[in-house]
């Protein structure tokens, strides 16, 4: 899939490396909300993990497609460009990325990607309601019941009443 890491959910900020021994301070990731996506900058202020401070915050690619400080760094060293602008052209670059899946605010990509695949039917006549009727019946023998043989598997139990 094509895309850019702009439009994508993936795009966070982590807490920037410090120190001689380049460790985080904090760890997780912070979402970029479209605000930042639309001005992005090669280091934003941000509060993450378990910190309770602003913290100078690099982007990442939690997927690890890109390395988008690596990126930013060469841009700026070989092309002398400025950072915030190095971060905008990174951040706006066409790229081929099998995990990329597009921005939604406030909801985490892999939640937004779960909940397309449990709950978009790979049947087109399922989504008809003129096809499959929405019951009880047919919600579980087309949806539910795969989510009752995961579970299963998993050693879960799952009650239908």
């Amino acid at each position: 899939m094509t895309g850019k890491c702009v439009d994508c959910g993936f795009l966070a900020y982590r807490a920037k490396r410090i120190g001689q021994d380049r460790f985080r301070e904090h760890s997780g990731y912070v979402e970029v909300e479209q605000a930042v996506r639309d001005d992005p900058y090669a280091q934003e202020q941000i509060v993450s993990g378990d910190s309770n401070a602003w913290k100078p915050g690099e982007p990442f690619c939690t997927r690890a497609v890109a390395d988008l400080s690596g990126e930013i760094a060469t841009l700026v060293s070989t092309k002398g460009m400025q950072p915030n602008d190095a971060a905008r052209t990174c951040f706006n670059r066409e790229r081929s990325c099998g995990r990329w899946t597009k921005y939604v605010p406030g909801l985490d990509p892999q939640q937004v990607t779960y909940v397309n695949v449990r709950t978009l039917p790979a049947d087109t006549n399922l989504a008809d309601p003129t096809q499959t009727s929405p019951t009880w019946d047919n919600v579980y023998a087309n949806v539910l019941k795969n989510w009752h043989a995961m579970f299963q598997k998993e050693g879960c139990r799952m009650v239908f009443s």
